[in-house]
């Protein structure tokens, strides 16, 4: 028997006046849908509402039906009490009274309660679960004073009514499931099952048989699912189809995403293409984030980051007016490093801002001033406050569905919370716990019809179901079983009773769910990644079928037949793109190799969903067409030029620079730009200061000190820059610094007869045989010596390059630009052609690193070194105008990361590239950044 045929007795039961006890809502609705269907097929009026429902449903009717006296306590009220109470019986330590520790230990009786565990006793007690039974025993005596009690005790009550009075027990009830159900819910449902007429119907656990695909990660593994999906939509109706989402942290975003591109938008009613699950818990809403964000900057250290998500919130209608003036407010505090504090961040207002913020942002302050500090006040304040920063800066703007249904849920969390806490005192801190608290018990649920498209369910969800097919993708050992959950406040006898607290139940909850897979379609389809969604490898859960295992191949939408991802709209233009891209390669008279195989079209109208077929040729892919250069290369530019073509066509060519990055410490770029400056013009103010005195009457320090005391003087109010300020200078002689020692050994290096000649000295005009273009630069330093000749330098505050990168695989050719420049006298105040010509790095990184490296001496031939130089650069310049800019990629790999990947296709067609030999081809990278 499967889900199916329990389902078909059901009915029969429904008809004949049965009424149906449910684990889940869903499994109720899809017996309703299908009762009226029956009805409809019979000729019958299709309105009649079955008698189905969900059991927990079916206690609270039945509760309120014997008029009680006593009522379950709602969750508020039984955290206000909670928190009162653990006041007076204080926590051992290192617990402190809290909202997060009340919430905690609530969870913990209601787990109790359902597994038929007094709370208010143990077989061993610890000083916690001890302290446990005290709050206990004091928070039940104060709800029966109430007339409440747990919700977790309502089966048992029932049960309690049945056996006093057996006459009120109901008859014609059928309960179907429920094998891991609580102690209590399973004792009444004992007991109602023997009584004559009632029935108990155990879900099915049929063998069915299923295939079981091994995909190279998620990516790979939704995209293939989403095909399977496109394919069976066209076989059977689409709400006969459903995908079991085991993972949903990891897989809900790719797969939502997937099937908006494959079906559009998720629609409303029976237009629907889909059926999302549930939406995650009301915490994890962007609306329910936005609403506490003025509570989260107050008592969350007033940071940077949350400030500018305030000021970054569409949800907000002043803010969404000046977003894009205000998102330039974080950079400007990012640049004066400024990291946190309201009056910090708000004062003095930029003068971008002056017209969107007038009175110098005192309105902005104002409106967060109720909800700073760390006094207590009523929790009424804090509602009525907080109500009045959303008037004022006009929240919430609603986008969709899903955020109204979010609103709604935040504004009844108030007012519950108002009627519970009114009165009582707390911190703001304390107050946004309580809204956290009670948000994550909700779930978001979009408002539709359940049988409207393909239905994507949680794990739990499937139990009882009936489909013709269902996917479970991400079958891993993570998710299928669950990790074992923590139960602080049980003992261990307590957690063996509880479901979750031991690996062998929760193996056994997971092989319940997994035969649910099989008996709720007779085609089940299971998959799971071999690399997870960080790249690490997934292990498969225990119950993965290993002999039937299919491993999938990787697939590119835009270079496999993939006719159901290639309906995708970003699919189908990439495609065109690409056709039309081949049409410009099969029109060059130097690529008429390229095959002209492909679709009928590069039009998006016209396209029939057969992938383009262009030969798999690095060259053949990079040509791009004639492409124009300025009239000078910069010597960084050309560095990046015989790092990667790309980038610098990227870069160079295109001016595509990605935004700088900023946060908090010393940005590289930034201290070694700082550090050349402090070096140039320290040098300068040296030898001016021993060419007008004949001598040296101020200490070399002091003259530093200066120097960088000025070039730092915007960047002091920063602390991160007060502590460089301290590594460049040192504190004493025990510790110098990194420019203090540089001076010690540079002054035995003017002892030696070397005089520094020139400081940042600029260029230009170097030509060099068959360049179509000049090349120019800026040489860090130039030192002449009466005997031993002339060296050129340059500062390094980054890594420093090898002999071999430099003249054997010509990746750092800045240094030999710098020769060239010197040889055809281009360097003002040097000789040209000088008989003994040096070049080398002067490594800045630390103290530790500090040193000279010669890279060319004089008594070495520089000439056919700097020929292959001359020879490689004129050659790569004449390839990119040409338009040939392949990547490095394809020659070998990138070891290093770089802004362009995403443009250059490093991650997509690496894996599809000829490789003969990884060979080492790092980017260039710039003088002033550690790598």
């Amino acid at each position: 028997m499967d889900n199916l045929e329990i389902q078909e007795h059901l009915l029969d039961l429904l008809e004949s006046g049965y009424e149906v006890l449910t684990e889940s809502e869903r499994f109720a609705h899809q017996l309703q849908r299908r009762f009226r269907s029956r009805r409809l097929r019979a000729a019958c009026p299709g309105w009649t509402s079955p008698a189905a429902g969900p059991l927990n449903h079916w206690l609270e009717r039945f509760w309120k039906g014997l008029w009680p006296e006593d009522w379950p306590a709602p969750p508020f009220l039984r955290w206000r009490l909670l928190s009162q109470t653990v006041v007076e019986v204080p926590p051992p330590a290192p617990l402190s009274p809290g909202p997060l520790l009340v919430r905690d230990l609530d969870e913990s009786f209601e787990l109790c309660l359902r597994y038929g565990i007094d709370p208010g006793s143990a077989d061993a007690p610890t000083p916690l679960v001890d302290w446990r039974s005290r709050v206990w025993l004091s928070c039940r005596r104060e709800l029966e004073k109430q007339g409440l009690f747990y919700p977790a005790l309502l089966p048992r009550k029932i049960l309690s009514v049945l056996e006093r009075d057996p006459k009120r027990a109901p008859l014609g009830i059928a309960m179907v499931g429920f094998e891991f159900a609580g102690q209590w819910e399973k004792a009444l449902i004992g007991a109602l099952s023997s009584l004559p007429g009632n029935r108990h119907l155990p879900l099915p656990s049929p063998e069915t048989e299923n295939r079981a695909l091994v995909y190279s990660d998620p990516q790979q593994e939704v995209m293939g699912l989403l095909e399977h999906l496109a394919r069976a939509a066209e076989e059977v109706p689409l709400h006969s189809l459903a995908v079991v989402v085991l993972d949903a942290p990891g897989y809900s975003p790719l797969l939502a995403g997937g099937l908006q591109d494959l079906f559009g938008l998720p629609l409303e009613g029976d237009q629907a293409a889909y059926n999302l699950f549930p939406e995650p818990r009301l915490t994890d809403q962007s609306l329910y984030h936005a609403a506490l964000l003025p509570l989260t900057f107050a008592h969350e250290g007033e940071s940077r980051q949350r400030f500018t998500g305030f000021l970054r919130s569409p949800y907000y209608a002043f803010t969404a007016r000046h977003t894009r003036a205000l998102s330039q407010w974080d950079r400007y505090w990012r640049e004066k490093g400024i990291e946190g504090g309201l009056e910090d961040l708000t004062q003095p207002v930029p003068p971008f801002l002056e017209d969107v913020l007038p009175g110098n942002g005192r309105e902005l302050r104002a409106r967060f001033r109720p909800l700073m500090g760390r006094h207590q006040r009523p929790g009424s304040h804090w509602v009525r406050d907080l109500k009045a920063f959303w008037e004022g800066f006009g929240f919430p703007l609603l986008a969709h569905e899903i955020d109204q249904i979010a609103w709604d849920c935040l504004q009844r969390i108030l007012d519950q919370f108002e009627a519970a806490f009114g009165e009582t005192p707390m911190t703001g801190r304390e107050f946004t716990e309580w809204l956290q608290g009670a948000g994550e018990k909700i779930h978001v649920q979009r408002r539709g019809l359940e049988d409207a498209g393909i239905q994507v369910l949680g794990g739990l969800e499937i139990r009882g179901l009936s489909f013709q097919r269902v996917y479970v993708p991400a079958l891993m050992g993570k998710v299928l079983p669950q990790p074992v959950r923590s139960f602080p406040f049980l003992t261990p006898h307590e957690r063996r009773r509880v479901q979750g607290g031991t690996a062998e139940s929760q193996f056994q909850f997971a092989g319940h769910l997994f035969a649910q897979f099989h008996a709720a379609a007779p085609r089940v389809m299971l998959s799971r990644p071999l690399l997870g969604l960080g790249g690490d490898p997934e292990p498969p859960s225990p119950f993965w079928p290993d002999d039937r295992e299919e491993k999938q191949p990787t697939r590119v939408p835009w270079r496999h037949f993939l006719p159901g991802i290639q309906r995708a709209r970003w699919v189908r233009a990439g495609i065109a793109g690409m056709k039309a891209h081949q049409g410009a390669l099969t029109e060059c008279p130097a690529h008429a190799s390229v095959s002209e195989e492909g679709g009928k079209g590069a039009d998006e109208d016209e396209f029939q969903g057969d992938p383009i077929r262009i030969r798999r040729s690095p060259q053949d892919l990079s040509y791009v067409g004639p492409l124009s250069l300025p009239e000078e290369l910069t010597a960084s530019a050309v560095e990046v030029l015989v790092s990667c073509p790309a980038r610098f066509f990227f870069e160079a060519i295109l001016k595509i620079a990605p935004l700088p990055e900023t946060g908090r410490g010393v940005d590289p770029r930034q201290r070694g730009g700082i550090i050349h400056r402090i070096l140039a013009v320290f040098g300068e103010m040296l030898m001016c200061r021993r060419r007008e005195t004949g001598g040296d009457p101020e200490r070399p320090e002091n003259i530093l000190a200066r120097v960088v005391d000025r070039e730092l003087k915007s960047l002091l109010s920063i602390p991160s820059w007060q502590i460089e300020k301290k590594r460049l200078l040192g504190k004493d002689d025990r510790a110098p610094g990194l420019l203090t020692e540089w001076i010690n050994r540079e002054m035995v290096y003017l002892e030696q007869g070397w005089r520094w000649q020139a400081f940042e000295v600029p260029f230009g005009g170097l030509r060099l045989r068959d360049c179509p273009v000049s090349i120019c630069g800026r040489v860090d330093r130039v030192d002449i010596h009466p005997d031993q000749g002339i060296v050129c330098w340059d500062y390094k505050t980054g890594r420093i390059p090898t002999r071999k990168e430099v003249w054997e695989e010509v990746v750092s050719p800045q240094v030999p630009i710098y020769l060239m420049a010197l040889r055809q006298g281009l360097i003002p105040g040097v000789p040209p052609d000088p008989p003994s010509l040096n070049g080398g790095y002067i490594d800045l990184r630390s103290v530790r690193h500090l040193d000279r490296k010669l890279i060319a001496q004089g008594d070495r031939p520089l000439d056919p070194l700097l020929l292959d130089h001359e020879q490689k650069i004129s050659r790569l310049v004449r390839d990119v105008l040409e338009g040939h800019i392949r990547g490095r990629w394809t020659e070998g790999s990138c070891e290093v990361s770089c802004p362009y990947e995403c443009l250059c296709g490093l991650r997509l067609f690496q894996e599809d590239s000829p490789s003969p030999s990884p060979s080492r081809a790092p980017h260039a990278t710039p003088d002033h950044q550690v790598p």
